[in-house]
């Protein structure tokens, strides 16, 4: 490609498309933090109480938590959150429990995407950890039907 086209080395990945790339003797770690913090930033929730976790055991909304809230904010942290499920799957499921509600969302749900917010502004330096191995074994599968 380089015959082709004028490329330019930049060395190691460290930071690409909101994920931040740490490299390790053991391996490779990818976080999101400052993809968090921006988020963060920009929902005014950067000094939220922290919650330990994302969701909440009640699920069932109050008579006044029905009222229909602006779509446009709640979608725009909803893509956010699903973005964020990248690299972290701890919160998959209640974005996903959340995400139905994209286009009318309620003060409820609404509620529940803050409450994953503050679970996120407690846990911002979590990420995945890939571990090197000194040998690989791919295994793959085919359907020729």
């Amino acid at each position: 490609m380089g015959t082709e086209f004028a490329t330019k080395d930049l060395g190691s990945l460290h930071y690409f498309l909101g994920v931040e790339v740490r490299y390790f003797s053991g391996g490779i770690f990818l976080s999101q933090g400052k993809y968090i913090h921006d988020l963060l930033a920009q929902a005014k929730m950067l000094e939220a109480i922290h919650m330990a976790t994302p969701m909440t055991v009640k699920t069932t909304p109050h008579v006044h938590d029905t009222q229909p809230i602006d779509a446009t904010a709640y979608q725009r942290l909803m893509g956010s959150l699903q973005y964020l499920t990248f690299t972290r799957p701890d919160i998959t499921h209640v974005v996903n429990r959340v995400s139905p509600h994209f286009n009318s969302p309620t003060a409820f749900h609404l509620r529940e995407v803050k409450r994953i917010l503050r679970y996120l502004c407690g846990t911002i330096n979590l990420g995945l950890c890939y571990l090197s191995q000194s040998s690989l074994n791919l295994t793959s599968f085919c359907d020729a039907d």
